[in-house]
């Protein structure tokens, strides 16, 4: 789920407005449907726009399934690999009980860490 607009490619706009409901009870309703590069390799598919959040959201199982990567979590960081060849495709670090993504190049990053 995003709030950014200009991070989807290949949108499109839903003719028929849906809705999601979060755990707080708000309703918000969905605009649009693309996908979002995270990176070269990492790629999502129908992806929610709302605009009227504030964050942008990232179901692990559907990064896993979409990506063909494993997630591992550590305590202040979460390390995000390929699958078959345990390449890092992406670093997330800890923030108030998030793993916020980090968009930086991993070049140079040790693949064994």
């Amino acid at each position: 789920m995003t709030c950014a607009f200009h991070q989807l490619v290949e949108s499109k706009t839903l003719k028929e407005k849906s809705k999601i409901i979060l755990p707080n009870g708000h309703t918000y309703e969905i605009s649009s449907v693309g996908k979002v590069k995270l990176s070269s390799e990492l790629i999502l598919h129908d992806i929610l726009y709302v605009p009227i959040f504030k964050y942008n959201l990232l179901s692990i199982p559907k990064l896993t399934r979409d990506s063909n990567c494993i997630v591992i979590f550590h305590p202040k960081f979460c390390v995000i690999q390929d699958y078959l060849n345990k390449r890092i495709l992406g670093i997330g670090r800890e923030c108030r009980g998030l793993y916020l993504l980090k968009d930086k190049p991993l070049n140079g990053v040790d693949s064994k860490l």
